[in-house]
């Protein structure tokens, strides 16, 4: 099964073998930093295995966090492209720092830590989709993020997903972003905007969190009149294997102002906020929550916590 069904620095690599309100970073240690992802080579995977010629370049730009990169085929022949990889690097981060990584759908994530990832939903991509996924890795789609620290926070993430799907992979102590071009063939002369692609760290998760659905606001615009733009009603999902207790909520904003916004319960549940481990307490028959301008929130209500 293929994911099509269900771009200050440049580096040019022939490849053979601040948005409002940026986070609090100041005096954080070193380590996995942005300019070590800037640093960090990139690859292309062709169908088959073959290798990429010379004459295949991809180019990288770097405008602060955000990073742009244009796939080009100077060759006189076409090629069907499989994988690119926008950076492959050692993080350098213990195996205990913690992890949050987003699934393909809505479904899935991944917690646990960098050492020992685990799922937190039923409907995972591996098992249930059936998506490929190497051997001891963890493959994130859209966004990551690691915290070797409670004040010290790196997220990863696709600002942009206009026509390729983004993924990181964490495997022993590398980590890769890349994006499945599903072997699609590049024509000489031809070139492909690729998604854009965003690093930053902070001390302050949720602060991170907001300006990343801040910039992917900007790069896809809600398809949705003004007149008629209002706090969206909450998708509830729960897993097979606890139906009766446990409900995910994902409530979004659209509007340029805050809106409340409440959703029933089935008698009561304690809620705690999943970007932000944020305790909201126990609720009896119903949740109302504030959300920010153009913001969202996923909640996990559970009737046995």
């Amino acid at each position: 099964m293929r994911r099509r069904d269900v771009l200050r620095l440049a580096a040019v690599t022939p490849l053979a073998g601040a948005e409002p309100r940026l986070a609090r970073a100041a005096a954080l240690p070193r380590g996995l930093d942005l300019e070590a992802i800037q640093r960090a080579p990139g690859r292309v995977v062709l169908a088959g295995g073959a290798p990429a010629p010379d004459t295949l370049k991809l180019v990288r730009e770097w405008d602060g966090p955000f990073c742009r990169s244009l796939l080009s085929n100077a060759g006189d022949s076409a090629v069907r492209v499989e994988r690119v990889v926008l950076f492959d690097l050692t993080d350098g981060l213990p195996p205990e720092t913690r992890l949050y990584g987003e699934g393909f759908q809505m479904l899935s994530q991944t917690g646990g830590t960098r050492g020992e990832p685990r799922a937190l939903g039923d409907y995972t991509d591996a098992r249930h989709y059936k998506l490929p996924e190497p051997e001891g890795a963890a493959v994130l789609y859209g966004l990551a993020t690691l915290s070797p620290a409670d004040d010290v926070h790196h997220l990863m993430a696709f600002t942009s997903c206009r026509r390729f799907s983004g993924q990181f992979t964490v495997r022993g102590t590398t980590l890769e972003a890349a994006l499945e071009t599903e072997g699609l063939e590049l024509r000489p002369g031809e070139s492909w905007e690729l998604e854009e692609v965003t690093f930053r760290t902070g001390r302050e998760r949720a602060s991170l969190l907001a300006d990343l659905a801040g910039r992917l606001a900007r790069n896809h615009p809600p398809c949705v009149s003004p007149r008629r733009r209002r706090a969206g009603a909450p998708g509830i999902a729960s897993g097979p294997g606890s139906p009766a207790s446990r409900r995910i909520a994902c409530l979004l904003n659209w509007d340029d102002a805050p809106q409340s916004l409440s959703f029933p319960l089935p008698g009561p549940h304690r809620v705690v906020d999943l970007w932000s481990d944020e305790d909201r307490g126990r609720h009896d028959r119903a949740v109302t929550t504030t959300l920010p301008a153009r913001s969202g929130r996923v909640l996990v209500c559970d009737s046995q916590l």
